[in-house]
């Protein structure tokens, strides 16, 4: 007698690229499973074990998924599915591949990384498009701040802290990290800091800097300032 076979389970692209959304979210990162060996746990592998309602890989694993699930609506998902079945004119291979996947009604565990690797390509579009629009808003917009030497006060939001290595003076080893800063009115200001007590990327900020010089970077006017305080706005 044949034993019976047991259908594989299915799950729709949609849920599996909602769930591929929100695991970066809680991770903070995208990790292809070609590469399991590594510490982070391969995105493919959350989005199964969410899906499968298996036991949390981590600790708080449920609470942050519940969180993240709340911050990642169908919407957004769709919006991601959408691109993931619709190629550009002479799209690769993994584009036509992805195509074809996202386009089925149910999918299968042997799915799950190329659905999520979409998942991740679509994010990374995203953040490309974004970033190419701020700059050209900053470029519109942006103006120096103060005369050279000049001690100046303002209140901006921080939109990137940029590692930039370490420099040894005698016996000392300093770390340094770029903090970049924009003001209400869309003034760009660069802070070259040597110290790790930093505002984080977001943070709203009162900072008091020395402005020492003044450039036009990308068509953006940005004040480099240095010898910096900040304190938390409001």
């Amino acid at each position: 007698m044949t034993a019976p076979t047991v259908a594989a389970q299915t799950f729709a692209p949609l849920d599996v690229i909602r769930t591929a959304l929100m695991a970066m979210q809680v991770r903070g990162y995208f990790q292809p499973t070609t590469r399991q060996w590594e510490k982070p746990i391969p995105t493919a592998f959350d989005v199964l074990n969410v899906l499968q309602g298996g036991a949390p890989y981590e600790r708080g694993d449920r609470r942050r998924f519940a969180e993240a699930a709340a911050t990642v609506p169908l919407e957004q998902a769709a919006t991601a599915l959408a691109w993931c079945v619709t190629p550009p004119s002479g799209a690769n291979d993994y584009r036509l591949n992805l195509a074809r996947t996202a386009r089925r009604s149910a999918v299968t565990e042997r799915d799950m990384a190329l659905l999520a690797s979409g998942a991740h390509a679509w994010a990374i579009e995203q953040k490309r498009a974004a970033r190419a629009d701020q700059a050209a808003s900053d470029a519109a917009t942006s103006r120096h701040i103060g005369e050279k030497d000049a001690r100046i006060t303002v209140a901006a939001t921080v939109t990137a802290v940029i590692h930039q290595g370490e420099k040894t003076y005698g016996y000392r080893t300093q770390t340094e990290y770029l903090v970049k800063l924009r003001t209400e009115d869309g003034a760009v200001l660069a802070w070259s800091a040597k110290t790790d007590k930093l505002p984080s990327q977001g943070d709203a900020v009162t900072l008091t800097g020395t402005v020492k010089r003044h450039t036009t970077y990308r068509d953006t006017a940005t004040t480099y300032v240095t010898r910096c305080r900040w304190t938390p706005a409001g």
